[in-house]
């Protein structure tokens, strides 16, 4: 094996048919790449902590000479030796130098203002509201001035606990909500496990399994005719919204703001608009509702 020197080094010749790998016989692992086009640079192989067969770039000849590469190989061999794996910290210190300071969060209220910004703007318009409001209220006071280190486990079951004592219907939200914030943070590799992955259902939600019986129903629409008649205690619209939540089982949401173009009534059918339906944005889209006689009589009546 011929021996290296920065005169052999500058010697040898291109392949032009695939690169060269000349080994250094005094430095284990280390060796010269000589690319088709001439150009000359360092890498080292090595057997990671795990057991993998790794190798590392060292720069390029003749920028780092012969003396550089074999003290930099000799560097990352007592790494390997103290269990460390040198291409795997230098695949993180790239990935850390493209990702913005402002982007590095320390905190739990770090996290939370870069995880709004970056993903408030794709919820629904009452799912943004909810998160705010639980944040603001419950969250924040308990938990935002602790670093990511200090949030473990148990540190937030205990903040949700608390919170639960007073409504369980928050803790249980506010659960959701920083669930869902650490799994986005665990897939942009800003930490490396979700405190409260698979923590169960804190508090059991509350049954809505109520409804309006038959006589029910009745009695509720002849109350809506009658507060919108002669005594006015509501306006048609309002009335008319109401009866139509009813007879097509559409949100409020859906129906405020309905406009007349939006009904065709050769079809007998609602076309809801997209942006009025309830999901993420850019996952909804429009819905077309079939209407009933009494739900034209209905619309016809608002829109008179």
């Amino acid at each position: 094996m011929t021996k290296l020197t920065t005169r052999t080094i500058e010697a040898l010749k291109p392949d032009p048919n695939g690169r060269r790998e000349v080994a250094d016989p005094m430095t284990r692992g280390l060796y010269v790449i000589v690319s088709p086009q001439g150009v000359k640079s360092w890498s080292m192989r090595y057997t990671a902590p795990g057991g993998e067969r790794r190798k590392i770039g060292l720069g390029q000849f003749p920028t780092v000479g012969l003396s550089a590469a074999r003290d930099e190989a000799a560097r990352l061999r007592l790494a390997i030796k103290e269990e460390r794996d040198p291409a795997a910290a230098k695949r993180k210190a790239k990935r850390e130098a493209r990702t913005p300071r402002a982007e590095k969060p320390r905190t739990i209220g770090d996290l939370w203002a870069l995880f709004d910004r970056k993903t408030g703007s794709s919820r629904a318009k009452s799912t943004q509201a909810l998160y705010e409001g639980l944040w603001r209220v419950h969250v924040s006071p308990r938990v935002a001035d602790l670093t990511l280190g200090e949030a473990d486990r148990a540190v937030l079951r205990l903040a949700l606990d608390e919170i639960g004592e007073t409504t369980p219907q928050s803790a249980n939200n506010a659960k959701t909500m920083l669930s869902g914030m650490f799994n986005w943070a665990l897939d942009k590799q800003l930490i490396a496990a979700n405190p409260i992955a698979r923590l169960e259902q804190l508090f059991p939600s509350p049954e809505r399994d109520r409804f309006m019986e038959g006589n029910e129903l009745r009695d509720f629409w002849r109350a809506l005719e009658r507060a919108a008649g002669a005594d006015a205690t509501i306006t048609v619209q309002t009335a008319s919204a109401l009866k139509l939540a009813l007879l097509t089982g559409m949100r409020g949401g859906a129906i405020v703001g309905l406009h007349a173009r939006e009904i065709n009534l050769a079809d007998r059918t609602w076309t809801v608009p997209a942006e009025r339906m309830k999901g993420k944005s850019g996952k909804r889209r429009p819905h077309v509702v079939p209407l009933s006689a009494l739900a034209i009589k209905v619309l016809t009546t608002a829109f008179a």
